[in-house]
Parts: structure tokens; C-alpha cells; sequence
């Protein structure tokens, strides 16, 4: 859960004058374009896997002797005295074992501003304003286990005439020893591990800043294609190495790419297609993470610099769009997305390992989209002013290593 919770939601603004515009047009001379979008995922309980297997998001806390002695001075001093009489009883103490589950519900705000520099030259940026929210619930999974400490105890002292009364005293406290609670819990995870206390979490602001351009390559009538060269600044809320449950709006550091593709249509059909392909790098950065105490239990009690380089992205878009009139349009489309595996230095040559494990990740979705427009009533003084607005959603069809989400986009523009 802890790393699978890092969602990033990007809005692209690929702006053009006309509605139904193929991948390859860019704005006419001195025309603007205003873009509002709403972004609004459904639940997202679950994530795909390195197996690509959907699995749902959960953490397994487990309160150990290692755990608990940290969290409560009450149990300092009994965990210290288990430890000298059975080293083996004090690995084997537990008081219990929880799941905690988390669902997800993130919805974006995108504006995005174009301006047509030349015939061929558009230039726009665009501004995600995200709001998070994440529902915590802990479910226990196992109990103590007193008995079996006990046993371990007895078994250290096995003739009786050796029995101490520290043993005596341990072996009482031992059997009295509560089932976990949720205080116990909190106390854990907070004074352990160093946490903030895990809890439902709500979260609100700018995301990532986009800044890109679009040129077109051709004049071609019924073909064409165009290049865009952009960056990503590092404006948006980075994940917080002190909560558990909350959500990342940006991943801290400054992206560049490069995207290349065109579109045409077939015969005098009124089908349109549409591909692309856009390579991002993303920059190294120093960041202050989490020391995972293993691969298996990603919560550590230590924060360490790390030197992060996450892994460069490619994405892939093929579209089919019909075009029924000057007003309306439907469009498919498949999107694909390839990152390549995180690298990180420390100190911690375990910790870089286990924090690269399972970093590569893929994406296969299916996105179906309708669109409206009155551009061409506009061009023929039919309409006062010339905008768009469509509805699409979008649903992760397989992957690997990232979150499984539905999503729906609602987008307006304003062409003048």
C-alpha cells in the first residue's frame, strides 16, 4: 500500500482550433484556447502487481517484541528482561497481526492556457489542482500468542529448581499480556516507527506545472505530423516520508519530453486516425525517504537522503475518431505506458535495493470518448463563439506495478 499509494494523475492539454482537429494541427496565428477539465476517478482499492496480478491494497502490521518496545514505556522493561531470560521467546512474541486496507478517490481540476505563436507554433501550459481522499480500515488477522511464549520460557528453565523469580515475575506478565488495540496500534506505528497516526487522510493542491510546444511539420490536406518538446516543473505536493496513507500530487523533481506523431484520414470516410509517441526524462533529485527495515515490511523507523532517479517514461496513443457531422464525434483510443526501473544511492545499499524492487512499471488502457463542438457553425456565423466540450472514460485494462483505477474526464474550451 505504501508505495502503490504514490498515485500521479497527468493532465495533457493537446489544444488545437479545430474541435475535431487530428493530432497534428496547432492553432492559427494570435488564436487562444482555454481548457477546464474535471478529472474524477472512481474508488481505487486495488493495484497490478510485478506479476501483473490485481491485488488489493493492504499493509500487514505486525506487534512484535521489536515494534512494541519502542512504542510504550510499559513494555520497555519486561521486553528487556523477556530478552535475558529466552532470546527465542522474545523473537517469538506477538501480540497480534493487522491488515490495514485503504481506498482511494482522487478528483483534478485542470486549466490549460494555448497560444498560437505562428500558423505552424503553439505553446501552452496547463495546471492540475488535485483533491485526495483516503479511507483507512485495520482488520486483525491474528491474536497473541502468550502461550506459546510460555512455552518457550518453560522450556529455557525446563528443572524447576532453577526457576528464578524473574522468571516467575515474566511468566506472569506474559499471560497477562492484552490483546492488541487500536491504541496500542497508533502507539506502535507512532512511537516506533516515528509516523503520523494512521487514519482516513484528505489532501488538496497544485499539481505538477506543464510547459510545452507544439510544432507542425506538414501542410499537408488530409495527413500530417508534429513534434512537441516540453517540460515538467515540480510544483506539485510530494509524498510525505512521515504518513503512511497519503497521496502524492507531484514526484519532486524536473521532467522533459519529447513527443512525436500525425494522423490521417482514410479515403473520404469520415474516420480519422491518430498516434503518437513521447519519450520523458525524468531528473535526478536528492530526497529525504524512509530506511524500509526489509522488502517484505516496507515501514522503517529511519529517514535517510536518497539520490532518486526515477525511471524514464514512454507513452504510446492510437485513436480512431468518427466525425458524424460539424458537431459530432466519438472517439477510441489505446494508451500504453512503459517506465523504466528506479535507481537510488545511500548509504543503505539494502534499503537502495528494496526501494528499486518493483519500480518498473506498464499500463494498458482503453479510453472511449464524445465530443460536441460549434467551431464550424462559428466559421459559418451561425454561433457567437466557437467551443468544445466532451465526455471520455478511461479504465486500466492490465499492468504492472501500478494502481487499477477507472476514470472520467469532462472538458470545455474556449477558442478566441
Amino acid at each position: 500500500m505504501r508505495k502503490h499509494l504514490l498515485l500521479l494523475f497527468s493532465i495533457f492539454f493537446n489544444v488545437s482550433f479545430e474541435a475535431f482537429a487530428a493530432y497534428y494541427d496547432t492553432l492559427p496565428k494570435g488564436v487562444r484556447c482555454v481548457v477546464l477539465r474535471q478529472v474524477t476517478t472512481e474508488n481505487i482499492n486495488s493495484s497490478f502487481t510485478g506479476n501483473k496480478q490485481e491485488k488489493e491494497y493492504f499493509l500487514k502490521l505486525s506487534l512484535d517484541a521489536r515494534a512494541l518496545e519502542g512504542a510504550q514505556a510499559i513494555f520497555s522493561n519486561y521486553l528487556q528482561a523477556l530478552h535475558a531470560q529466552s532470546p527465542e521467546a522474545y523473537d517469538a512474541l506477538q501480540l497480534g497481526e493487522y491488515e490495514i486496507s485503504a481506498d482511494a478517490q482522487v478528483d483534478v481540476q485542470g486549466l490549460g492556457v494555448a497560444f498560437g505563436i505562428t500558423d505552424r507554433f503553439t505553446s501552452y501550459i496547463s495546471f492540475p489542482y488535485f483533491n485526495a481522499n483516503v479511507d483507512i480500515e485495520m482488520v486483525r488477522t491474528k491474536g497473541n500468542n502468550n502461550e506459546e511464549v510460555q512455552r518457550l520460557l518453560r522450556m529455557n528453565n525446563s528443572d524447576p529448581n532453577t526457576v528464578t523469580a524473574v522468571n516467575s515475575i515474566i511468566m506472569g506478565v506474559t499471560n497477562s499480556l492484552p490483546d492488541a488495540s487500536g491504541g496500542v496500534i497508533q502507539s506502535t506505528v507512532v512511537n516506533y516507527y516515528g509516523y503520523r497516526p494512521i487514519g482516513d487522510w484528505q489532501g488538496k493542491g497544485l499539481g505538477d506545472i506543464e510547459l510545452a510546444a507544439i510544432y507542425r511539420l506538414t501542410d499537408w490536406a488530409d495527413a500530417g505530423l508534429a513534434t512537441t518538446l516540453g517540460i515538467v516543473l515540480p510544483t506539485g505536493r510530494t509524498d510525505d516520508p512521515d504518513i503512511i496513507q497519503d497521496i502524492a500530487f507531484g514526484d519532486g523533481q524536473f521532467d522533459l519530453f519529447a513527443e512525436f506523431g500525425g494522423g490521417f484520414r482514410a479515403g473520404v470516410s469520415n474516420w480519422y486516425s491518430d498516434s503518437s509517441l513521447r519519450y520523458t526524462f525524468q531528473a535526478p533529485a536528492s530526497k529525504t525517504l524512509r530506511v524500509p527495515d526489509s522488502s517484505e515490511y516496507l515501514l522503517g523507523s529511519k529517514k535517510a537522503t536518497f539520490y532518486e532517479k526515477l525511471g524514464d517514461k514512454i507513452d504510446f496513443f492510437a485513436g480512431e475518431t468518427y466525425k458524424f457531422n460539424d458537431m459530432f464525434s466519438s472517439t477510441l483510443s489505446y494508451l500504453y505506458n512503459y517506465t523504466f526501473e528506479s535507481k537510488y544511492e545511500s548509504a543503505y545499499s539494502e534499503a537502495n535495493a528494496i526501494l528499486a524492487k518493483d519500480t518498473a512499471k506498464s499500463s494498458h488502457i482503453a479510453k472511449a470518448e464524445v465530443a460536441f463542438t460549434t467551431v464550424e457553425l462559428f466559421k459559418k456565423k451561425r454561433f457567437f463563439a466557437p467551443i468544445s466540450l466532451s465526455v471520455s472514460g478511461q479504465k486500466t485494462l492490465r499492468g504492472q506495478n501500478i494502481p487499477n483505477y477507472t476514470r472520467y474526464d469532462l472538458e470545455f474550451r474556449l477558442f478566441f
